[in-house]
């Protein structure tokens, strides 16, 4: 097996003109003809679609900042300055994916379940004491999986607070306190664990079975839970982690019966929180974005190859 290293070409594209000599008076005198040519991506840009694609895919698939994509470019003897790139990317947005994002969103909008999280973003120019990037998608039932990262405040995090998912919070909470079996903490994994393993033997089964599944069997489990909580959060010390947890529980535990309402519904927010390590693991390697443009141009940008790849589109 062996590599070919990548390279960097300059590609001339000459058009020809041609008038002529012996038109009709009937044509006009002055007609010139040119021959067709590629149209440039990006308006007074020398980028070509492949060198621009590029660019994305090591920056948002890979996570390569633009700095160091310039010092790659230098050594192959392009010497393209990391800020023509961030106007690359700001500028295939304006041109051809905010119109397919803004379709996304509206199909998205469309559907039943939707997860949500947020992750906070370094914005340096934003007036907000603290930037978020927040992560919308599609259920796991869902035909058309969807993807969609939005850069903003916090502000929208009531609205969306009946869609997060607690189990996944409580189980950190609870080990973090012992690991010994005998204790509380424990006996609270032990009934995580039971409900979890329910779903995934129920994983392939039809929203219909699914539902009459978790009717006999996950309700009373349910319910078994929150008398558990209920009892113990009276017991514990209320500041104390233990009483932080059952204190967490019992405030969103309504909105957890909700499964067993509608089978579509997963019992975590595991979906969500998957999809937001992305932003997470980019926000490690770039740090930050200049402007807000360039953060919602981030945000598009990764909402269509998150998309793409839910879709098995690679």
């Amino acid at each position: 097996m062996s590599r070919l290293p990548a390279q960097v070409k300059r590609i001339d594209h000459i058009q020809h003109s041609y008038k002529c000599q012996h038109c009709s008076d009937e044509a006009p005198a002055d007609k010139i003809i040119k021959a067709p040519v590629p149209k440039a991506p990006l308006t007074n840009s020398l980028g070509s679609a492949s060198l621009i694609s590029n660019t994305i895919y090591q920056k948002y698939v890979l996570k390569v900042p633009a700095y160091r994509q310039e010092k790659d470019l230098r050594r192959m003897g392009l010497p393209l300055d990391h800020k023509t790139v961030f106007n690359w990317y700001i500028k295939v947005c304006e041109y051809y994916l905010s119109s397919l994002y803004e379709l996304l969103r509206k199909e998205l909008l469309k559907q039943d379940v939707i997860h949500a999280d947020e992750t906070p973003y370094r914005v340096l120019d934003s007036e907000r004491a603290k930037d978020y990037v927040w992560t919308l998608l599609s259920g796991k039932h869902a035909e058309k999986q969807i993807v969609l990262y939005n850069h903003g405040s916090r502000k929208g995090a009531e609205a969306w607070d009946f869609l997060a998912g607690f189990m996944i919070n409580i189980l950190p909470k609870d080990k973090a306190i012992e690991s010994d079996a005998t204790l509380v903490a424990n006996q609270g994994i032990n009934y995580c664990s039971q409900m979890f393993s329910l779903e995934r033997a129920w994983e392939d089964l039809s929203a219909e079975e699914r539902y009459e599944k978790r009717q006999f069997e996950l309700k009373p489990l349910l319910e078994k839970f929150s008398d558990w909580c209920s009892k113990k959060s009276i017991s514990v010390l209320p500041s104390g982690k233990q009483g932080t947890a059952f204190k967490y529980c019992m405030k969103h535990m309504d909105k957890f019966m909700n499964a067993l309402k509608d089978s579509r519904l997963e019992l975590s927010n595991n979906r969500a929180e998957r999809a937001v390590k992305e932003i997470v693991m980019g926000r490690k390697n770039w740090l930050f974005s200049q402007s807000s443009t360039g953060a919602k141009s981030m945000a598009i940008i990764m909402s269509i190859l998150e998309t793409a790849k839910q879709n098995g589109l690679d």
